[in-house]
């Protein structure tokens, strides 16, 4: 394109200076939402065909996520309590469902993931936490965050030494805050994705 300047009076056409920024989209975001569906304390590590047809990350096993969103985890550090185990509480590893897994990000403090929904669409995420090693020592806050810091659902688990599910429906450009209120931890175990629940 070109900008033409046209003298139109007794003197000369002028211009003082030219200046650029991103193009105003007429087009409103995707809504930040997050509503609360349950929590879910029978499916144990059992996911397979329960949670993550759409994808998953298993920490330290196996790592899917979906076209529409790609997660990224801050504050975290990655812990194995067993690679393999047979105990019913750990989430059954990818192609191997007779050998299963006990790992987890923990903070001592809180652990942030950020969950960049690409889409405009409303997605069922969900979490696995499990107190493995403390004898339900563990409480921690789940909370989900606009990109404001404005809190849209909390949760807040303990007694979950037998493993405990976390799941919400979400759309936007979202974040999930985990935050150690206990003795220990804080603790989250796997990540799973799945369409929208009904």
């Amino acid at each position: 394109v070109q900008l033409r300047v046209t003298n139109q009076g007794v003197a000369n056409a002028v211009i003082s200076g030219l200046f650029f920024d991103p193009v105003q989209s007429s087009q409103p975001g995707p809504t930040q939402l997050a509503q609360f569906v349950k929590l879910d304390t029978a499916t144990q590590g059992a996911w397979e065909g329960v949670y993550g047809t759409n994808g998953y990350n298993l920490i330290d096993n196996a790592v899917s996520y979906p076209s529409y969103v790609t997660p990224a985890a801050s504050g975290a550090a990655a812990y194995t309590w067993a690679a393999n185990t047979t105990d019913v509480r750990a989430l059954q590893q990818v192609n191997a469902t007779t050998q299963r897994i006990a790992a987890t990000w923990y903070s001592a403090s809180s652990l942030t993931i950020d969950l960049p929904f690409k889409d405009t669409g409303t997605h069922q995420f969900a979490v696995y936490c499990i107190d493995w090693d403390t004898a339900n020592l563990r409480v921690e806050q789940l909370q989900i965050l606009d990109t404001n810091n404005n809190v849209l659902d909390t949760r807040t688990l303990s007694s979950f030494s037998a493993g405990i599910w976390v799941v919400w429906n979400v759309s936007g450009h979202v974040q999930l805050r985990v935050t150690n209120q206990g003795a220990a931890n804080a603790v989250i175990s796997g990540l799973f994705f799945d369409p929208a629940h009904q």
